[in-house]
């Protein structure tokens, strides 16, 4: 008896755990929301429905052009696909079964931004937002500038269809790590759908850009889409202040060095002829030693002296004159000794 009912107790037991983990498998249930036709933009909070989805992209189709959606979901499991205005009013729906794809036309559709949302278990599960674009948009921004330097930009329209017209028409750069925006301007009208004008990016970094074509209405504080550029990547070097801010000053000194270093050269063979006159005074030097060839004033003495005193300066030159005087003298005092003799 004992032992059946702890098996009793331990079914039940069993049958709890069991119910719990049946609601809890269902709302770990994820729901995903995508189109072929999406296209990069910054990220972004949307609320709908009493909850706040994350976005960084948005379908973008021309009026008339069949809107895909990828959805995924659980398998086997039925959920509604929505899509609502920008007041968030219902404009038509579809039935989804786990991963589905399904489609929606916009012939019907003002121009303007939507709201496409997976609805299910009585929630907003997921949302992408659809841009039903009134102009197509192309636009010329350089792919590399200077940081906090100016450069230009120029979007150009091309309208579809008709609609609400144009309110403004802005660039915006986003970092592309984060895709926080750091810059968003409103370009100014060139003429029939051309728009231009100058900007700047303060900081170094890797960056996006987009063009954004806007209506006067407004979706939470903003002017909603009435067409919207691929995005374009821009790299922002250091600008040159950052490089060496006393590297501009350094970059004048080292002009300044250069055109020293130019002289240079000018300078060394001016100075080079200055020793080349020292050979020409060597001659005057090597005259000394003629006073010495005057040996018949017997003066030899002091020949020899001034000949023994100049080696210091010329001793190639000068030890010359005295080897040859030598035998000449030792040759007069041998001849005038056997003229002595012969006189005695």
């Amino acid at each position: 008896m004992f032992s059946r009912s702890r098996v009793a107790v331990c079914l039940v037991i069993v049958s709890v755990l069991a119910a719990g983990v049946v609601p809890l498998t269902v709302g770990a249930a994820t729901y995903e929301l995508s189109s072929p036709s999406a296209v990069d933009t910054p990220d972004r909070t949307v609320s709908v429905g009493g909850g706040d989805f994350e976005v960084s992209e948005s379908a973008r189709v021309s009026q008339g052009q069949t809107l895909e959606l990828d959805t995924t979901g659980p398998s086997g499991v039925s959920y509604a696909v929505e899509l609502r205005n920008s007041d968030r009013e219902f404009v038509d729906d579809a039935e989804a079964t786990g991963n589905d794809r399904v489609t929606f036309s916009t012939s019907s559709l003002t121009p303007g931004t939507y709201f496409a949302v997976v609805f299910a278990d009585g929630n907003v599960q997921a949302l992408l937002p659809v841009v039903v674009k009134k102009y197509d948009v192309s636009s010329t921004i350089p792919s590399t500038a200077e940081a906090g330097a100016s450069f230009d930009v120029s979007a150009q329209l091309t309208q579809e269809t008709s609609g609400p017209s144009v309110d403004a028409v802005e660039v915006a750069v986003a970092e592309t790590s984060s895709e926080d925006i750091v810059v968003l301007e409103e370009l100014s009208a060139d003429g029939s759908n051309e728009y231009s004008g100058t900007i700047s990016v303060p900081d170094e970094g890797e960056y996006n850009t987009y063009i954004f074509v806007r209506g006067a209405d407004e979706l939470d504080g903003e002017r909603v889409f009435l067409g919207l550029s691929d995005s374009t990547s821009l790299e922002v070097d250091p600008s040159d202040e950052t490089n060496g801010g006393s590297g501009g000053v350094g970059g004048a000194g080292g002009a300044d060095s250069s055109d020293e270093s130019t002289e240079t050269p000018t300078a060394t063979p001016t100075a080079t002829p200055t020793p080349t006159e020292t050979p020409t005074e060597t001659p005057t030097s090597t005259e000394t030693p003629t006073p010495t060839s005057d040996d018949s004033s017997g003066d030899s003495a002091a020949s020899t002296a001034e000949a023994t005193a100049e080696p210091t300066e010329e001793p190639t030159t000068e030890t010359s004159a005295p080897l040859g005087a030598v035998p000449l003298l030792l040759a007069l005092l041998l001849v005038a000794g056997l003229i002595r003799r012969l006189r005695r």
